[in-house]
């Protein structure tokens, strides 16, 4: 049986309770808080999408470039 979930759970607990008391500490700044905890999240989503789609630009024969100006810029 692999056992890896358990120590990951307890992480993923721990962060998310420490995160809870930072952002209940500093109230004043909760919007710069959220927009950094947003950031986060979107740089994560893309970061994980990246590579798949620079294999499928190759195959597509689409420039590399073209891909990141459409990933900063969006559509």
């Amino acid at each position: 049986m692999n056992f890896d979930a358990i120590p990951l759970t307890v992480i993923t607990c721990f962060s998310t309770m420490f995160g809870g008391i930072f952002a209940a500490r500093y109230r004043k700044n909760i919007g710069i808080l959220g927009a950094f905890a947003a950031g986060v999240l979107i740089t994560t989503s893309l970061l994980d999408i990246l590579p798949q789609t620079f294999k499928l630009a190759q195959s597509a024969n689409v420039l590399l470039e073209d891909v990141m100006a459409l990933t900063v810029v969006g559509d």
